[in-house]
């Protein structure tokens, strides 16, 4: 769980709690969560309609299960499932960093992404 609440309003969606922190676009993962391209679909329209201004996020990993191959390539080819221009990857395991570690290099996002298993860490280097 994130321990930095906001004055802004946490809106619950059945694949993510996301809410604005300092101008930061919150994004925790629902546990288990199974992500298929449709329910990626369904995430990036959810996530431009929070979006306001914020051109920073931070998304929680942690209770990730899966991203099917067809989700993954909507996420590579449009860049445009999370709405920023910087990113901090928030993952506690050695193998959710280790994918987004592969996403940074592999696909080469036109933003910045930072992966990160310290949420604090991820604040200030987006607050750079």
């Amino acid at each position: 769980m994130f321990e930095h609440e906001s004055a802004h309003p946490k809106i619950s969606f059945y694949h993510s709690d996301t809410w604005i922190y300092d101008g930061i676009l919150m994004i925790q993962l629902q546990p288990e969560l199974v992500i298929d391209l449709n329910l990626a679909l369904q995430m990036q329209s959810d996530w431009h309609t929070l979006q306001n201004d914020a051109k920073k996020t931070v998304l929680d990993l942690n209770d990730l299960i899966y991203i099917e191959p067809s989700a993954r390539t909507l996420c590579v080819t449009t860049h445009e499932l999370l709405p920023a221009n910087m990113i901090a990857i928030y993952a506690r395991s050695k193998f959710l960093q280790m994918i987004g570690r592969a996403f940074k290099v592999i696909d080469c996002p036109p933003y910045r992404v930072g992966i990160f298993s310290d949420l604090n860490k991820a604040l200030v280097w987006l607050k750079q």
